[in-house]
């Protein structure tokens, strides 16, 4: 809150007055530069500098598509394609974790059955034989 408090200030200051539609559609691209940064929209993981990274990965995106001389519409588009592809990718990326944590967690359940066991039934055996004799 106090760093977009500091922003209006600044922004104010240069201008002279803000209109009312001043910031309008940038809500997307703050979302966008914070998932893009490893921020989890559920919370809990991520740091501010990966938010500072993301934000200028799409300023970056934004300044080549100005110098392509892209119309500016094509920046939201471009911003939201790379809001969802980061989104699928980490949707993916967060199944793949869990189903390999849930195999390992598991994995003693349905592994092949130990030397011990072999060697114990070998044991059986040899004793059957010896009584046989």
């Amino acid at each position: 809150g106090g760093m977009a408090a500091l922003a209006g200030i600044v922004f104010a200051s240069q201008i002279g007055f803000i209109p009312n539609q001043t910031g309008t559609g940038l809500e997307m691209k703050a979302i966008a530069a914070c998932v893009l940064g490893g921020i989890s929209l559920l919370g809990g993981s991520g740091t501010v500098i990966g938010a500072i990274l993301g934000a200028y990965f799409l300023t970056q995106i934004d300044s080549v598509l100005v110098l392509l001389r892209i119309p500016a519409w094509w920046n939201d588009f471009i911003a939201g394609l790379v809001l969802l592809g980061v989104l699928v990718f980490d949707g993916r990326l967060r199944c793949a974790l869990q189903r390999n944590l849930r195999r390992q967690k598991y994995a003693r359940f349905i592994s092949p059955p130990t030397p011990l066991q072999t060697e114990a039934k070998t044991h059986a055996q040899q004793n059957k034989n010896k009584e046989v004799a």
